[in-house]
Parts: C-alpha cells; structure tokens; sequence
C-alpha cells in the first residue's frame, strides 16, 4: 500500500470517527444545549443572538467562523462584560459545545 493510499485511509477514519462522535455527542448534550439557549436569551432578551462566531484559522491556512454560546452582553458598554449565564457556562464549559457544529461542517477535528 502506497504512503498516500494510507493518508487517504487515514483520512476517511478520522472523518468517519469525527462525524459519529460529534453526532453521539450532540445527541445527549442537545437538552443542555436547548437550556443554555433559552437561559441566554432570558438574561438578555429574545432578540439577543445565543451564538457568536470567532474567526479562526484552519488546515492549509483556510479560515471558518468559529461557533459559541455568547457569554457577554451584546452592548458590553455600561455593563460588566461577562453576563451572569455566561460565568456559568464559561466555567462548566458549555460555550465550548457549539463547536461540534464546526466538526460536523469538517472545519475543526476532534
């Protein structure tokens, strides 16, 4: 077997596995995921965005927009920066699972 027939092997595995994991994963943290929604947009209105993106440098140099909960107030000015919800899911690190939905779009691995 030829050096590039196992990097392609080995790149159909890492896909393979990503995609599974990230679609278990989901699957028992999306009740989690529903709370921490309905919980941003309580602190903060109906109309405030519950995701933020970050731009972010992939493979080959190629950039995507990051997915997060948003843990700090839309207009951060005249208010502390972080909201009360985002400490919490900061330090549980909830903000962080919207990140699977990088690994599903095959922007960010495992």
């Amino acid at each position: 077997m030829s050096a590039h027939n196992v990097f392609m092997l080995t790149r159909v595995f890492s896909r393979t596995f990503d995609l599974l994991a990230s679609l278990g994963v989901l699957a028992l943290v999306a009740p989690c995921m529903l709370l921490t929604v309905i919980a941003i947009k309580l602190e903060d209105g109906w109309l405030a965005p519950a995701f933020c993106t970050q731009r972010r440098v992939g493979l080959d140099g190629r950039t995507f927009d990051m997915i997060k909960f948003r843990s700090t107030h839309p207009d951060a000015y005249g208010h502390p920066r972080v909201t009360r919800v985002g400490a919490g899911i900061r330090k549980l690190r909830i903000d962080e699972l919207p990140r699977l939905f990088n690994v599903l779009r095959g922007q960010m691995r495992l």
